[in-house]
């Protein structure tokens, strides 16, 4: 297997550079980048990812603590995690919680021997503060997501508020002041609008609601969702009303009109 002398020796430069380029650092000229990257891809070089971070004195473990994987949002958002951490020699440890309390507090105390170098959640618990009682706060960092709890030092989540006023607003735009909204919570949104809610616990229900009420237009918060209800009225040989879905995803579905939200921001 080809080592990082035998890439300084291909390329004609020193060790230095060579670790220098692997390590990503910007103080090497791209002449040289580009003769160390063409001489790792004829060697077929491969870097010992679990090595470095030893050398280092880090860990290339996280631990991603969420109530469940079956929920769209928590499935979108671990696979956006793994897809971003992976290739980077990270590896990611899933303990689903259940939405338990005493579950995550027994996560907790496993994780905390398993040397993580941080921790990505969605918690039960009341209090950020009990995670102290598992990890030197310090040296470990622990985000929480969507769900925000007191003392939580890194909490990101996405304002679904915000995203779906911008939608009402636009449909509104276009005439339409009677808008069916599918989600298990409802949101204060002030337009001249009647906002019709529906909670999502099967699809063919959700096609009798939306016919009951009469609704030309829905928005969904997923679309998984709005694809679950637009292949429930085609199953009903029934015409779907207008759906509007918020994606994790690039879409170019034409059953449905999309915004699209990144979770970049988090990783």
């Amino acid at each position: 297997m080809a080592t990082i002398k035998d890439i300084a020796k291909e390329a004609g430069v020193s060790l230095g550079t060579v670790s220098n380029v692997l390590n990503k650092k910007h103080n090497v000229s791209l002449e040289k980048i580009n003769l160390v990257n063409d001489a790792i891809k004829k060697l077929g070089y491969q870097k010992n990812i679990q090595a470095s971070f030893l050398k280092s004195g880090g860990s290339n473990q996280i631990a991603v603590i969420f109530p469940s994987i079956s929920s769209p949002e928590y499935y979108l958002l671990y696979e956006s995690l793994e897809g971003h951490f992976s290739p980077k020699g990270y590896q990611l440890n899933i303990y689903l919680t259940d939405n338990n309390p005493s579950k995550e507090r027994l996560f907790l105390e496993k994780v905390s021997g398993e040397g993580a170098s941080f921790l990505i959640v969605v918690s039960c618990l009341p209090d950020a503060n009990e995670y102290k009682q598992y990890f030197d706060v310090k040296s470990v960092k622990i985000i929480f997501l969507y769900r925000e709890i007191k003392n939580a030092k890194y909490y990101l989540g996405f304002d679904y508020k915000s995203i779906l006023a911008n939608i009402i607003k636009e449909i509104k735009g276009i005439g339409d002041k009677r808008i069916g909204i599918v989600s298990n919570k409802k949101y204060k949104i002030k337009e001249d609008v009647e906002l019709v809610y529906c909670s999502f616990k099967h699809p063919f229900d959700v096609v009798k609601f939306i016919r009951d009420e009469h609704l030309s237009s829905i928005v969904t918060l997923n679309i998984f969702h709005a694809e679950e209800i637009y292949n429930a009225f085609y199953f009903c040989n029934q015409s779907p009303p207008q759906i509007y879905t918020i994606s994790h995803q690039f879409s170019h579905d034409e059953r449905f009109i999309s915004y699209y939200i990144s979770y970049d921001f988090i990783i």
